[in-house]
């Protein structure tokens, strides 16, 4: 009986002292690829990071056409707002008919 205890505990050490090596190892990997993927993650944010100054540009085009844009249509309508009142009358008159 005491042989049988004996070999049990022996058994139970070594599945202990394996199973201690397996996750050593696995941890010692899991840092290492997290140590990859945050090399990955700064680099990809500092080129994020370059492409911000072209995204403030294109930005500022769009709103100057936006202005220039909406400048041009609200003059139009200043000089010209006969032409626009009567196309509209016209349209009203097809419409009642």
């Amino acid at each position: 009986m005491d042989t049988i205890i004996l070999a049990l505990q022996i058994l139970l050490y070594l599945a202990g002292i394996t199973i201690l090596v397996v996750f050593s190892v696995v941890g010692v990997r899991v840092i290492k690829l997290l140590d990859k993927t945050d090399a990955i993650l700064d680099d990809v944010d500092d080129k994020v990071k370059s492409l911000d100054n072209l995204f403030d540009a294109v930005d500022k085009v769009g709103y100057g056409f936006n202005y220039l844009t909406t400048s041009i249509i609200k003059k139009a309508n200043s000089i010209f707002p006969s032409v626009f009142k009567k196309k509209i009358k016209n349209r009203k008159d097809d419409i009642d008919e």
